[in-house]
């Protein structure tokens, strides 16, 4: 994955830790980070505690039909083939 990610939780002790992607999950109906340090530590975080964008509320409430890990593939390979995300592509509603 590599994307580089900071720590925006102020109240976490980790804060303005930044570091690596390696994994995402689902956990308790929340997405999750797993974060590797630029010091080497692994970090378990809520994706709302880091920089990363706001999840719209869609995402949240359906469960996804295809693992996170899959998604987040897809997306690299589109992003890497020069395609817009689908999310610039969904109709106004």
């Amino acid at each position: 994955m590599g994307h580089s990610v900071t720590v925006r939780d102020i109240s976490s002790e980790w804060y303005d830790t930044t570091g690596k992607v390696e994994r995402l999950y689902w956990r308790e109906e929340q997405l999750w980070v797993r974060l590797r340090s630029r010091d080497g530590r692994c970090l378990a975080l809520r994706w709302s505690q880091t920089d990363l964008p706001p999840l719209t509320p869609l995402t949240v409430v359906h469960t996804p039909f295809f693992s996170p890990q899959i998604l987040v593939d897809l997306v690299r390979h589109l992003q890497h083939r020069g395609l817009p995300s689908p999310t610039a592509r969904r109709p106004p509603s």
